[in-house]
């Protein structure tokens, strides 16, 4: 490798025109099926036996985990003669999907038990944040309160030394710019900073304090307390709605842009307010405790904190567990094993990395994102890709280690809910300061709390000489960590580390086959953008910066409507005699020459072949015609790559019927 890509981190060596790769895009229950689709034709090619690396992402993971499983299951017990392969067309577990499309929610009744624990996992979520906004009013009136700074004057509430604070306060602003001028390293830089802004709002908040107990004070209104919070409410429902609705959504158009601009500036100062003014309030009512009744406050808050600490773990009070239990309904391994309980089925739960590969098949790999402070992440967007293979977890961007080195990586439905888990807190490049909030406060997580591969901060001297058991359970993901998720504040260094959603990162699941140099890479790209290019320009991109891999791809693709694109990309070290590389798309748009029943599907006014991702409650119809789309789309991709056998291109009519 030459001198000059060494800031290139890769994890193959060279490899010659047989390395092949299998990109599997995010998109929901739609991508799933397209997957499906691909990976049946993949295999009836032969070519699946001829493909190093298989990557999916989000809705992609959701059958390529249990197709490569299955595929690894029966490696070790054999099906017996005639036995329909797993997965494969026809199959009894394509049928079980079929029978199970919705397992989100199967029935009434288990939509209200799912309602019921979603509503109690909020409340316990809630706890915590209580009990800390508690904790700070109780310390900040008290202290206040000792200190005279509040007090309160003909019935109000105000400031006193108004004029010595703001002065100091100034002081301390005017101190820190100079010491900042002189201060050489970083770390102390970001020091100087952080305790002169501590200093300022110390002294100027009893001030903020007065003003905003004048401010709410119910007889400044004609409005009754209730009214006015229903009416506020509701505009902050209104403004949230817009928020999230256009989160995924580009627009040129400079008013909307402002207009959204405004909204999430207003939507971020309300999601502020709502853990800062309560704060406030109750600090304001502290100043007029006893000192005892302020003890018993500030105690009781930590007595609180403590117990959940030792006691909640952040990930049980999360989605994730209802949402990859879901998965494991649908998405099962294989199906008829008689000598298995579970009704005779081998589902995602029993499954582990180790479980997810043998001998003669591809390596699976389960794209996720891993979310980061934005200084710690290459591109300044909070995220970098995370990986779960059957021989290591992690990435480029904090490392990586052997499934077994940490204890705690889950089973595969959870595998596959993590690369799914398209809404949490934090999701990578999509990440909004006042989402983040509300959504860690209404409990809409998704994302995984998992152990970082490579250990992170190692153990303090405080915990060091203390037991085993207490050191687990106070190190684990609890109070403090949901407060990490609502203020963003995840870092490389935790000892956890905060997964989500693959397509935070990458929705392609390209850019790891890249990393891992293979020269031929199919792309089942299940996007719906009007192009259908919004996934390859992100791969674009990332290639280009994470890896110094360039396409030669020009404009003509931002208006083509060819459901097959074949470009060609070169690695950085690649000579003009390097074996020629390409970058087979196959994507969602209908042309004249695919099966009819596929055509007048799409001619229907219908959803189809654009159904949103959140809909998770496709129909039977819907699922058959998503396969049989992904499987005409491979079948094409591979007559692009010249890799069909002579004898299934003789099965596919120049109609594209399926084979």
């Amino acid at each position: 490798m030459t001198a000059h890509t060494s800031r290139y981190r890769y994890l193959a060596e060279p490899a010659g025109l047989d390395q092949i790769g299998l990109a599997l895009s995010g998109g929901g229950v739609r991508a799933a099926c397209l997957g499906l689709g691909a990976l049946q034709v993949t295999e009836e090619s032969g070519v699946l036996a001829r493909t190093r690396y298989v990557s999916a992402v989000s809705g992609g993971s959701y059958t390529a985990a249990a197709f490569m499983a299955a595929r690894a299951e029966t490696r070790r017990s054999p099906l017996p003669p005639g036995a329909v392969p797993p997965w494969s067309k026809g199959s009894p577990e394509e049928a079980h999907l079929r029978r199970n499309l919705r397992y989100l929610g199967e029935d009434w009744s288990d939509i209200f038990l799912s309602g019921a624990r979603y509503a109690l996992g909020m409340l316990v979520n809630l706890v915590p944040f209580v009990a800390a906004i508690a904790l700070a009013g109780a310390v900040l009136g008290g202290a206040y309160s000792v200190t005279r700074v509040l007090a309160v004057d003909h019935d109000v509430l105000a400031g006193r030394f108004i004029g010595q604070r703001w002065a100091l306060a100034a002081a301390v602003a005017v101190i820190a710019v100079l010491l900042e001028m002189r201060v050489r390293s970083r770390a102390a830089e970001l020091l100087t900073r952080r305790l002169a802004l501590a200093t300022v709002t110390a002294l100027v908040l009893p001030d903020v304090i007065a003003v905003s107990t004048r401010v709410l004070d119910s007889r400044m209104f004609d409005l009754s307390a209730t009214t006015r919070l229903a009416g506020l409410v509701v505009v902050l429902a209104v403004i949230a709605v817009y928020v999230f609705r256009s989160q995924w959504l580009l627009s040129f158009s400079g008013p909307r842009q402002l207009l959204r601009r405004l909204l999430r500036l207003l939507f971020s100062t309300a999601m502020a307010a709502v853990l800062i003014l309560p704060t406030l309030l109750l600090a304001a009512q502290v100043t007029q405790l006893s000192p005892v009744a302020t003890a018993v406050i500030a105690v009781t808050a930590v007595a609180v904190l403590g117990v959940f600490a030792m006691t909640v773990h952040a990930n049980d009070t999360s989605l994730h567990d209802p949402y990859s239990r879901r998965l494991n309904r649908a998405y099962v391994v294989r199906t008829g094993l008689g000598e298995r309980g579970d009704e005779g089925m081998l589902r995602l739960s029993q499954v582990h990395l180790a479980d997810m590969h043998a001998d003669g098949l591809p390596y699976l790999l389960l794209c996720a994102s891993v979310n980061l402070r934005e200084d710690e992440s290459a591109a300044g967007e909070g995220c970098a890709s995370f990986v779960f293979a059957p021989d290591y977890v992690g990435g480029a961007a904090i490392g990586e280690a052997p499934p077994q080195a940490r204890a705690a990586v889950p089973d595969a439905a959870s595998l596959v809910a993590a690369s799914g888990a398209a809404v949490a807190p934090n999701m990578g490049r999509y990440t909004n300061r006042a989402s983040r909030m509300a959504l860690a406060l209404i409990n809409l997580r998704l994302g995984l709390w998992l152990p970082n591969p490579v250990g992170g901060r190692p153990p303090g001297r405080l915990t060091s000489h203390a037991p085993q058991w207490f050191v687990r359970r106070w190190h684990r993901p609890g109070p403090l960590t949901t407060w990490r998720e609502a203020l963003g504040n995840l870092s490389v260094r935790h000892r956890y580390v905060f997964v989500s959603d693959g397509g935070h990162w990458d929705n392609s699941g390209v850019v790891e086959l890249l990393r891992r140099r293979c020269r031929t890479i199919f792309a089942v790209d299940a996007a719906v953008d009007v192009h259908r290019v919004g996934n390859l320009l992100r791969v674009i991109s990332l290639a280009r910066t994470e890896l110094g891999v360039e396409f030669e791809a020009d404009g003509r693709l931002l208006t083509s409507k060819e459901p097959v694109e074949r470009i060609r990309f070169a690695y950085p070290d690649d000579t003009p005699d390097s074996p020629a590389n390409y970058l087979v798309l196959v994507r969602t748009h209908i042309s004249d020459d695919m099966p009819s029943d596929l055509v007048a599907l799409a001619a229907d006014r219908g959803a189809f072949p654009c159904h949103s991702t959140v809909n998770q409650f496709l129909r039977a119809r819907d699922v058959d015609a998503y396969v049989a789309l992904g499987r005409w789309l491979m079948q094409r991709g591979l007559l692009a790559a010249d890799l069909l056998p002579a004898g299934l291109d003789a099965r596919v009519p120049a109609n594209g019927a399926s084979v």
